[in-house]
């Protein structure tokens, strides 16, 4: 689910009978994500390491 938002889903899933988008609505409700996960922790840390990268403005002439 994190790779694709529920409208793309629910387009990918419009071939099929309403059922199965339903279905596959309540498996991922009960999907539990590992014990201390924090996906904003995950992009915090890789916020931190960001370096921007600084340019000459000659480099580019």
């Amino acid at each position: 689910m994190d790779a694709m938002n529920p409208r793309e889903l629910r387009v990918m899933f419009a071939r099929y009978s309403a059922r199965s988008w339903y279905r596959l609505i309540a498996d991922a409700k009960n999907i539990k994500q590992p014990a201390g996960y924090d996906q904003f922790k995950v992009i915090k840390e890789q916020l931190v390491k960001f370096e921007p990268i600084k340019f000459k403005a000659d480099q580019f002439r």
